[in-house]
């Protein structure tokens, strides 16, 4: 059969997955490659990547799915690419990398020497934003290059996030997605442009608009394959490349998230829940909300920067002496509602919602083994994430009726069900843990004409697979808990 087929990147921080996927959102064929070393730190508390490292790891996944897939290739209709956020380049005029990729993980800081001036600094503090902004400027890697690299910014053509770099080696066309410029350069969120010079964020981050590239909206044509990137990735020259967005806001179109009454929540290295609309609702004033895959549509967003990566820290503690992963969740129903006490409050790192805010394990005893903090610490994550779902309701006046859940975390029954049980809503899986190549795909198949809308894909590529209801004695238990934490 001559179905159509769209060929699919995901570019994350611990691997890239490339797919064909079809338009009954099954995958044709799917490669995963995990990177040997995700990121590597110049200095402590740096993260950093070589600037190529991505597109030839596109390349070489890429070369493998196509050379194991020939008879194929023909029917692909066109090319998507979705990565990770807020992960940036330092471009020349000729569009070289003048320094590695800084990524989303470093946690180097800016020196806040007081770029807000008087003025701003007190309308910052009038709403309650001045620490935020502060957070922000210190954590922007574009302060750090103009105060500490100060002959690279000053070669620096184009200030670009990885999204734009792939789109430009893919295609010639130096240019990103609205859906896809999220993080810290001065986008206008709602208009989906970037922000002039009287902005009250612009100083926030202060980027010349000579330094950025021009931006596209999601569903639109990048560009077509160029002969080089062909050789390079075996992907047939004058494919049209579809922009798409952001993992993260991907993977909320592949769960089939598109109405504020049902959310997106991720249990990834950051937990997250998210919320489409068309209405542009802040998940708190000040706080934007993000362009969706979808043009016109908006992601509000509430993450725990944290997330599933204490789990990792935890087994790094633990799976040596004790067990792995499997074995530590299949103890979780052994535990009772509240861990005995034991509470976790997964802030070690502050997130824009809670600047000031530190991690805490309290209520421990001798009592508690390590089977008991561990489903202390996806309790807390859960907890907060409840918190985020509810802080969406009140911003949206919209009731969250059902939960879509992706991520690692999602991979154990017993978490889903304490999803349902905490959340107290129906929680469903679809089809694929890869929801954000999915999503990609959806994005492109419409765009080509394929579907008639967004609604049409998500109907035809995006199916339940298992359902999770609250638990009624379970969720009054966690109701009670919840609400003492709160309290």
């Amino acid at each position: 059969m001559n179905e159509p087929l769209v060929l699919t990147f995901d570019i994350g921080t611990q691997s890239i997955r490339a797919a064909l996927v079809k338009k009954d959102g099954s995958f044709l064929a799917f490669t995963q490659k995990a990177y040997s070393v995700p990121f590597f730190s110049p200095s402590p508390l740096f993260a950093e990547q070589t600037p190529d490292f991505y597109f030839e790891m596109l390349c070489t996944a890429s070369k493998k799915l196509l050379s194991e897939n020939k008879d194929h290739i023909k029917n692909i209709i066109s090319v998507c690419v979705t990565t990770l956020r807020d992960s940036v380049l330092c471009l020349d005029k000729d569009m070289k990398p003048l320094r590695n990729i800084i990524l989303w993980t470093d946690k180097r800081e800016a020196e806040f020497n007081k770029p807000f001036g008087l003025i701003r600094s007190g309308l910052f503090s009038a709403v309650g934003m001045y620490k935020t902004a502060k957070m922000q400027y210190i954590n922007s890697a574009c302060n750090w290059i103009m105060q500490n690299e100060k002959e690279v910014w000053q070669k620096t053509h184009k200030f670009v996030y990885l999204s734009a770099y792939i789109n430009c080696k893919l295609t010639g066309n130096l240019v990103d997605s609205t859906a896809s410029a999220i993080g810290h350069m001065p986008l206008n969120y709602k208009k989906g442009k970037w922000q002039r010079g009287k902005s009250l964020t612009k100083n926030v981050y202060d980027i010349p608009f000579s330094k950025l590239c021009d931006l596209i909206s999601p569903g639109e044509e990048v560009g077509k394959i160029t002969e080089k990137a062909s050789f390079l990735t075996g992907i047939p020259e004058g494919l049209p490349l579809i922009a798409s967005g952001s993992d993260k806001g991907c993977e909320t179109l592949g769960l089939g998230v598109i109405s504020p009454d049902t959310a997106a929540v991720s249990l990834g290295t950051t937990a997250s829940v998210q919320i489409t609309s068309r209405k542009y609702i802040s998940p708190k004033t000040f706080v934007p909300a993000f362009p969706a895959v979808i043009k016109n549509m908006y992601n509000a967003e509430v993450q725990i920067y944290s997330g599933f990566r204490l789990i990792s820290l935890f087994m790094e503690y633990f799976s040596d002496n004790y067990m792995n992963y499997e074995d530590f969740n299949s103890k979780l129903n052994l535990i009772p509602a509240g861990s005995k006490g034991l509470n976790v409050y997964p802030f070690w790192t502050a997130d824009i919602l809670k600047p000031t805010a530190k991690g805490e394990i309290t209520g421990i005893t001798d009592a508690h083994t390590p089977f008991y903090l561990y489903k202390a610490i996806i309790e807390g994550i859960i907890f907060e994430l409840k918190s985020g779902i509810i802080r969406l309701e009140k911003r949206s006046h919209t009731k969250i009726k059902k939960i879509c859940l992706s991520g690692g975390g999602a991979k154990s029954e017993a978490v889903c069900q304490l999803c349902a049980d905490i959340f107290e809503r129906k929680v469903i899986k679809i089809q694929t843990e890869q929801a954000s190549t999915l999503g990609a795909a959806m994005l492109a198949f419409t765009a080509m004409g394929e579907f008639v809308d967004i609604k049409a894909a998500i109907k035809a590529m995006s199916h339940e697979k298992d359902v999770f209801y609250p638990t009624a004695v379970k969720a009054e238990e966690y109701k009670k808990i919840y609400k003492k934490r709160k309290n």
